[in-house]
């Protein structure tokens, strides 16, 4: 099901303003539209090149009480910004998350991936049907979310999955 990966950080140059590191405060402030900004160059380029094959792009959803503390989703605001330059439609609410888990900051391998198993379900498997979805996400480090994301698209008949991040973080 897993198709193609691509990290937006590869794309960027080695400055230290867009080295591929989040922005300071990125999840704490909603602040961000500048980022987003700078990264248009960076997705146009990857629109000629590698962005040309998708039906749609999920975003990585956020729980309902994680919602409420920040006001935003940031995957989401990522999918918007590359949506508004791909011209391929959003859909937030199809792959939901369907329960709150601890955050994944201080954990380590084994507990991030226990700690989103079974996170994620798919909200209308018939919306994805045989399409290329294109996932995205603000940071991977060891995959566990973008696989446990998977897993809740799994039923998804003729589903294809690639990925996007904008950043890959080192293992803690």
């Amino acid at each position: 099901m897993l198709y193609r990966f691509y990290n937006i950080s590869t794309f960027l140059p080695k400055r230290a303003d867009v080295s591929g590191k989040m922005p300071p405060h990125f999840k704490e402030s909603a602040n961000i539209p500048p980022f987003i900004l700078v990264l248009k160059e960076k997705t146009l380029f990857l629109q000629k090149t590698f962005l040309k094959d998708y039906d749609t792009i999920v975003p990585v959803p956020i729980s309902k009480k994680r919602w409420k503390e920040r006001g935003y989703n940031q995957s989401e605001l990522l999918a918007d910004g590359i949506a508004s330059i791909l011209g391929i439609p959003v859909k937030k609410n199809v792959l939901v998350k369907r329960q709150d888990t601890e955050t994944q900051t201080r954990k380590g391998n084994y507990e991030r991936w226990i700690n989103v198993k079974d996170a994620f379900v798919c909200a209308d498997r018939v919306l994805l049907e045989n399409k290329h979805v294109l996932l995205v996400d603000d940071v991977m480090t060891t995959g566990a979310t973008i696989v446990a994301c998977s897993d809740g698209l799994a039923d998804v008949v003729g589903l294809r999955i690639s990925v996007l991040t904008l950043a890959l973080a080192k293992e803690s």
